[in-house]
């Protein structure tokens, strides 16, 4: 038996002090065994390393193919510790959701981009000399237009018919066939083709040009053209709490934005 006690990290063997082997620790004293060290994790991943722990918190390093016991306390495989550096499943979870959801958004944003885009490009399905038409073949073209023919009075476009026959004088007919599909009946719904300034949005609304085109001077009076002007601009506009909305959309929530917009 020992005659004086022992050290920290040694035990009583004999008559002798002997040291701790790794995985074991002592406070000193008359200790006649190593008590088992703590904190190394319980997947069987890592393994002790010191001799003579004196602490139960022994040292500890983690096997052949996993990350370093600095950045990798765990010793998880590499794997699970890919897995921890982004939260875990659960954090997996969120952050695969949260993408699927962002490429949903911007997949509707380019959807309302691309369609406000072929809203407002001419087509050409009718088109005069200097002038551009736009046919109102989607849905908010074609409920602008009708509300914006059904603005303008009957009697605006009277006396049209004269100045038609006066353009079509002189052989012009074979010249310009397109002024002859344009009856006096029909040019509320051709005019409403004409294609107007802006992109529907609030900094820049749809409006008509007041002044008259030299293309449709011998078929519209300027008088006639600034009232159709005046009318579609006024239809168009957009209020004022519905320009703070979708500003409001646009910093709160920007991809709501165009989705707003797209359905005005």
């Amino acid at each position: 038996m020992s005659l004086s006690r022992c050290e920290a990290g040694y035990f009583i063997q004999g008559v002798f002090c002997e040291i701790c082997i790794p995985g074991g620790w002592s406070p000193g004293g008359f200790r006649f065994e190593c008590s088992p060290c703590r904190g190394m994790p319980e997947n069987g991943k890592g393994e002790y390393t010191d001799y003579g722990s004196k602490v139960q918190a022994c040292n500890y390093t983690c096997g052949l193919g996993v990350p370093n016991v600095k950045s990798n306390p765990h010793c998880y495989d590499p794997f699970n510790y890919a897995l921890q550096f982004f939260g875990g499943v659960r954090g997996m979870v969120m952050i695969l959701i949260s993408v699927i959801l962002c490429a949903l958004l911007l997949l509707l944003r380019s959807r309302g981009k691309m369609g406000r885009e072929v809203a407002r490009q001419p087509l050409n399905a009718m088109t005069l000399p200097g002038i551009s038409f736009l046919e109102p073949h989607r849905g908010v073209l074609r409920r602008f237009c009708g509300r914006l023919c059904s603005r303008i009075m009957p009697g605006s476009f009277d006396g049209l018919q004269p100045q038609l026959r006066r353009s079509l004088s002189g052989g012009e007919a074979e010249r310009r066939p397109v002024e002859m599909q344009l009856p006096k009946e029909k040019l509320p719904f051709h005019v409403c083709r004409v294609y107007f300034h802006g992109d529907n949005r609030s900094q820049s609304p749809w409006f008509l040009d007041e002044h008259l085109p030299a293309s449709v001077e011998q078929m519209v009076g300027p008088e006639q053209w600034q009232r159709l002007a005046a009318a579609a601009s006024a239809l168009a506009g957009i209020p004022v709490w519905e320009a703070r909305k979708e500003a409001a959309l646009g910093v709160l929530y920007p991809p709501l934005e165009p989705l707003y917009a797209r359905q005005r």
